[in-house]
């Protein structure tokens, strides 16, 4: 179990900061890309554990589960980036508003 420790912590890390980049998508109502990142990472994830658990066990179920967490963990961010950059230039072009006063 201890080989496998660090693929573990590696997945568990990128699925906690995930968490963060997706709780900001949920406020923002992105709910829909959030699924289908969710069903794409699904698909990737059984096809990876089929073709490799069976060759090379717990080390392949391990190293898959880091690698989709960082996936998963990838797209999300640069959607909460893309959303981000959005607000940005929504506030930045509403202060060049002319004030009532």
């Amino acid at each position: 179990v201890l080989p496998l420790l660090p693929w573990l912590a590696l997945g568990a890390a990128a699925n906690a900061v995930y968490k963060i980049y997706s709780s900001f998508l949920f406020f923002h109502g992105r709910t829909w890309y959030l699924a289908q990142v969710a069903l794409l990472i699904l698909v990737v994830s059984l096809v990876a554990q089929l073709l490799f658990v069976p060759l090379y066990q717990a080390t392949a179920s391990a190293v898959v589960f880091a690698v989709i967490n960082l996936v998963q963990l990838a797209f999300t961010w640069v959607m909460a980036l893309r959303l981000m950059s959005n607000i940005k230039r929504v506030n930045t072009a509403s202060d060049r508003l002319p004030s009532n006063e």
